[in-house]
């Protein structure tokens, strides 16, 4: 979980494609390359929610929602 404060959806939609693309870097280990992916999921305080267990579940939602999707993905709702 990451929370952004005073952050603006767009900004906060590219910050996750920024942690997305960090993610899916190769990484070397010995004589193995090992590639990971994340899936996020993005809610906004107040206009989604105004407490952390409503704003925790459109998250978890939405990240379901990106896996669906083909994974390495995020979703905002927008």
């Amino acid at each position: 979980m990451v929370w952004l404060h005073n952050t603006a959806a767009d900004e906060a939609e590219i910050i996750a494609q920024r942690v997305l693309d960090e993610l899916s870097a190769p990484i070397q280990i010995n004589e193995m390359k090992i590639s990971v992916s994340g899936s996020i999921g993005l809610s906004f305080y107040p206009d989604e929610g105004d407490n952390m267990e409503s704003l925790l579940n459109i998250c978890d939602k939405r990240m379901y929602t990106a896996k669906d999707k083909g994974r390495n993905q995020f979703n905002s709702g927008r």
